[in-house]
């Protein structure tokens, strides 16, 4: 028991930095990977489930597919097909067999939560991270609640400062392109409700010396432009920070 504790704590760790993040919802369904652990995180306090039933099956069965049911097997007395260890707010199950579970979750403040699992012996995410989205709206739209004006000097703020605003969303996506002789890598972006803030890293590839102006990479939808400098010599690199219109 003491080596098991151990093992879920250093999968907390480690596949956390690789979840999956699922907007919450009434019905989730999600595919466990057969002989290795995975971890479910929830963006609440798990209150209580009710007596979830294994229904073991010999192959990998897809959603909305009938299982062939051989016997039916109470999660009181699974331990040889799927070993689950429940945390604060977190699951961690350890399927030992084919199979699928439902589970009725409790605690979250708007509704229950059905977890349908399906074990398949699939390369699969195996950390699961739900995210209430519509605190972090609410959270967002406060922020925004101001002028145009005022909530575009703010953003900037926030990404000059490397902060993100509270309700926003930090998203990496690392995008790079090179336009007239200058490389441009996405750093990070802030996702909000109505605004988005994007942090680049601007390099000079070219042999002479580049001015930056802002009115070089203005179009529809964009608000503002700063530079961290207004010219680069060759090889050199600054950070550009845009606002804009967040279109989802």
């Amino acid at each position: 028991m003491k080596l098991l504790k151990i093992i879920i704590g250093i999968i907390l760790i480690s596949k956390a930095l690789f979840s999956l993040d699922i907007p919450i919802n009434k019905v989730i369904n999600i595919d466990i990977k057969l002989g290795d652990f995975s971890v479910v995180e929830f963006p609440f306090e798990i209150k209580g489930t009710n007596k979830a039933t294994f229904i073991p099956h010999t192959k990998n069965v897809k959603d909305g597919e009938k299982t062939s049911v051989k016997k039916l097997i109470s999660s009181n007395s699974s331990a040889d097909s799927l070993t689950i260890k429940r945390g604060k707010n977190t699951f961690t199950f350890f399927p030992k067999k084919f199979g699928k579970l439902s589970l009725v979750v409790w605690g979250y403040k708007e509704h229950p939560v059905m977890l349908n699992l399906n074990v398949t012996s699939n390369d699969v995410s195996q950390y699961y991270r739900f995210v209430d989205y519509s605190e972090d709206l609410k959270d967002a739209g406060t922020f925004e609640a101001t002028s145009h004006e005022l909530t575009i000097t703010r953003l900037m703020k926030y990404l000059f400062n490397n902060k993100v605003p509270a309700g926003y969303k930090n998203v990496t996506e690392g995008r790079q392109y090179k336009l007239g002789g200058l490389n441009f890598s996405l750093v990070t972006s802030l996702m909000g409700k109505k605004y988005r803030g994007d942090e680049w890293v601007v390099k000079n590839l070219g042999s002479d010396n580049v001015s930056l102006y802002e009115e070089m990479f203005y179009a529809d939808g964009i608000y503002a432009i700063s530079f961290e400098a207004s010219r680069l010599k060759p090889l050199e690199k600054c950070r550009m920070f845009i606002v804009r219109k967040n279109v989802e």
